[in-house]
């Protein structure tokens, strides 16, 4: 490689970077995000009714709250963390939320993470997540391949 080459290359290279520039912090306001999802669909005295949470999620709240629970006692991934500086991360309803929506409705990412206040990457890998975990816990119990008697159910 001649020496201009080397040095128009390392230019490059080096103005790729930026050095001095801090990474911006967008301020998502998850607290509130989960404050009006739980009020909303979970909280005691929630604003919608059963019938509306299962045409909302396509489920029942009570399946939706096994699957949740039985997803976090299982897995890191859903447990509530909090970042080195002490933020609040996304809680377990907001992750199963924003992948049964996905799911229910064959919705976009991005109004999924519009509405949740979260990314829309984070959004995909509460999917990737969630698939796995599903899987992995509920496997044996139901989806395994359908027995004699429970074909002979169905019909």
């Amino acid at each position: 490689m001649k020496p201009k080459q080397a040095r128009q290359r390392k230019s490059v290279l080096s103005s790729s970077r930026r050095p001095g520039k801090e990474k911006k912090i967008i301020g998502r306001c998850r607290e509130e995000a989960h404050k009006s999802l739980q009020k909303d669909n979970f909280a005691e005295d929630f604003i919608y009714n059963k019938t509306y949470f299962r045409c909302r999620f396509r489920m029942r709240q009570h399946l939706f709250l096994h699957i949740v629970d039985a997803l976090e006692s299982h897995f890191e991934y859903f447990e509530l963390r909090h970042d080195t500086l002490g933020r609040r991360g996304l809680s377990s309803l907001t992750k199963h939320t924003a992948t049964m929506w996905m799911l229910a409705y064959g919705i976009l990412v991005d109004y999924v993470a519009q509405y949740l206040k979260i990314i829309e990457s984070t959004a995909m890998e509460c999917m990737k997540n969630f698939s796995a975990g599903i899987i992995q816990v509920f496997k044996k119990e139901y989806l395994s391949r359908p027995t004699q008697v429970d074909v002979d159910n169905l019909l």
